[in-house]
């Protein structure tokens, strides 16, 4: 099972809705002797969409710029070096639905980085009510992941 302190969670979720009007993605990590619980989340920062042709995988990408994202290489191995210098592990990967509910599709397995790690979803289209959902995958086999949040920790 996941666990998120309060704080960490509640954190996330105000970051992805600050960050709203743009495609949201990265990774959660975790000390590498507690993989479970969460310890920090960190949002990728330079896009790279523009490098992979997501329009011809389908229309939807064609209509809606906002949709897809690809990460920068320079800031994946800037990100392993601070994994490293902190002991700590990437543990999931996430990225926000603007339009969407939080839905795990054939895109998204496509495009998953692993099965090592989870992939939490966070739909905002009503910014009032994020909804989050947590999945594994295990050779093309998707399931939904339970998580806790650990209140006044």
């Amino acid at each position: 099972m996941v666990t998120f302190n309060e704080e960490t969670y509640q954190s996330f979720i105000d970051d992805v809705l600050e960050n709203r009007q743009k495609k949201c993605f990265g990774f959660f990590l975790a000390k590498s002797d507690s993989p479970e619980y969460i310890h920090s989340y960190v949002f990728m920062k330079k896009d790279k969409r523009g490098e992979y042709d997501f329009e011809n995988i389908d229309n939807y990408y064609k209509t809606h710029q906002t949709a897809g994202f690809l990460a920068d290489f320079q800031e994946l191995i800037e990100l392993e070096k601070y994994i490293r210098s902190n002991n700590l592990i990437k543990v999931g990967v996430f990225h926000s639905h603007m339009r969407h509910p939080a839905i795990f599709d054939l895109i998204d397995l496509k495009l998953h980085p692993t099965d090592e790690l989870w992939h939490l979803i966070i739909a905002i289209k009503n910014i009032e009510r994020p909804i989050i959902r947590i999945f594994t995958t295990n050779k093309n086999e998707i399931t939904e992941k339970e998580f806790m949040v650990l209140r006044g920790e």
